[in-house]
């Protein structure tokens, strides 16, 4: 059995929170509730529009840190940064001018920050301003 590996990212406190450091609810009506409690209050009622998930693509990086969805990663030698999206049940990166999947590039980038710590890393990226 595979197992997922998740990150929320809580919007007002501005941390992630790791699978392991929280309780993951799946509702009757299809929600999925998260709960942390050390910065979170145990109202389940408006929490899923305080946080985003990201998901683990289950790859890691050449420094074997594993990559998740926002992850901005940058490519070896050429120092080409990239942001790690899901799309179309396939991890890819976004790179300037096209996009390649996760699983050709990975071994050869590193994780350098992602796009709730570190928007100003995709600066020209894309053609857009971080932000």
């Amino acid at each position: 059995m595979s197992k997922i590996k998740l990150r929320a990212w809580h919007k007002k406190y501005k941390r992630f929170v790791y699978g392991s450091d929280c309780v993951l609810i799946l509702r009757k009506n299809g929600t999925l509730d998260i709960h942390e409690t050390e910065c979170w209050d145990q109202d389940f009622n408006n929490v899923n529009r305080r946080v985003i998930l990201t998901l683990c693509s289950g790859l890691k990086d050449c420094n074997r840190k594993h990559i998740y969805e926002s992850d901005i990663i940058q490519r070896t030698p050429s120092k080409w940064k990239g942001l790690v999206i899901f799309e179309n049940g396939a991890f890819k990166v976004k790179w300037p001018g096209y996009v390649s999947y996760l699983c050709d590039v990975h071994q050869n980038c590193k994780v350098i920050g992602n796009i709730f710590e570190n928007p100003e890393l995709l600066e020209g990226v894309n053609g857009e301003p971080a932000g």
